[in-house]
């Protein structure tokens, strides 16, 4: 998966497929690695991604540096197998991705994210509004809800 607006940088598509071919389950590409880049990133969306990150770490079992990117690689399997759980409130699906797939082999490539040229952005109140019900939702899933080992 992978954003259409053209943000991200294309040319790590044949590293990320050579890491899920490699036995990865999901590859990332991560903004916050160490040769990463967001220096074009304003004030506002460096702040607005930082709180989205630390609700995602607080939030998923899983220890990944960008858990809110919209690029991606994954086997069809990973998501066969949550896409009935998925809640699908606005457009960070990755955390759903994430948050049901606990024990995934994820690995995490490098990249850089420009802002758009063409069109504008979704990013909205109503957007801020179903990322934390989505935030919830899943909480509540994950880590209130007993298991079948619980029971």
């Amino acid at each position: 998966m992978v954003d259409a607006d053209m943000s991200y940088d294309l040319t790590k598509l044949p590293e990320m497929a050579e890491l899920l071919s490699s036995g990865a389950d999901l590859v990332l590409g991560s903004r916050y690695l160490k040769g990463s880049d967001t220096s074009n990133f304003a004030l506002h969306r460096k702040f607005i991604s930082f709180v989205a990150k630390t609700i995602s770490s607080i939030n998923l079992k899983v220890d990944v540096s960008d858990p809110e990117t919209g690029y991606g690689l994954m086997r069809k399997e990973i998501y066969t197998k949550i896409r009935p759980r998925m809640k699908l409130l606005g457009f960070k699906f990755m955390h759903e991705i994430l948050a049901f797939n606990p024990n995934a082999k994820i690995k995490e490539v490098e990249t850089y994210f420009i802002d758009r040229e063409i069109g504008k952005s979704k990013f909205s109140f109503k957007q801020i509004i179903l990322y934390l019900k989505l935030i919830t939702l899943l909480f509540v899933e994950i880590h209130l809800k007993p298991t079948k080992e619980q029971c």
